[in-house]
């Protein structure tokens, strides 16, 4: 069985415009976000989807609508199912700080000191897994945890899809 997943980044926030780190926690789209989901739209138009799903954050949501309504061929699709499982990666403490501060302060004890630094040389999950070590309340997800939660949302579209059907993410 196969079906096919579109996977859409939403549009630029406010927090990702201050250059925060945001994961768990919500914040608007910009002027710019909109205009990234309706160009995003634009570039799907003439793809049919079958069902869209979001995740359940207002910047997702409002994202994949802006996708639908530019899309020709969908009919009456117009809004995402929300699902908490395809959330970004919690952050924990770290939600809502100064990303270059945080990536600095996280990546401080493995010879890193920015995120490029850290990708340039640890893989993504070891990351994860730092930023969970670094949490003083060490609620940020690990990498196994951030799995687990995304999987379960893949095990979802896996088991309420036909072969052949096309799904917006």
């Amino acid at each position: 069985m196969a079906i096919t997943v579109y996977i859409v980044r939403h549009g630029q926030t406010l927090l990702n415009r201050y250059k925060k780190m945001q994961g768990w926690v919500d914040s608007p789209l910009t002027e710019k976000g909109i205009q990234d989901g309706k160009r995003a739209g634009k570039i799907l138009e003439n793809i049919k989807f079958d069902k869209a799903y979001s995740s359940d954050t207002m910047r997702a949501i409002r994202t994949c609508e802006y996708i639908l309504s530019e899309n020709k061929v969908s009919g009456d699709l117009k809004e995402p199912q929300a699902m908490m499982e395809f959330r970004e990666q919690k952050y924990g403490y770290f939600e809502g700080s100064d990303s270059p501060q945080t990536w600095m302060l996280i990546g401080a004890t493995h010879g890193a000191g920015s995120f490029k630094e850290l990708v340039n040389k640890y893989p993504l999950d070891e990351i994860k897994d730092f930023m969970h070590e670094t949490d003083p309340f060490h609620e940020s997800e690990d990498s196994k945890t951030y799995w687990k939660r995304i999987n379960s949302g893949f095990d979802y579209l896996r088991k309420n899809h036909k072969d052949g059907e096309t799904v917006l993410l």
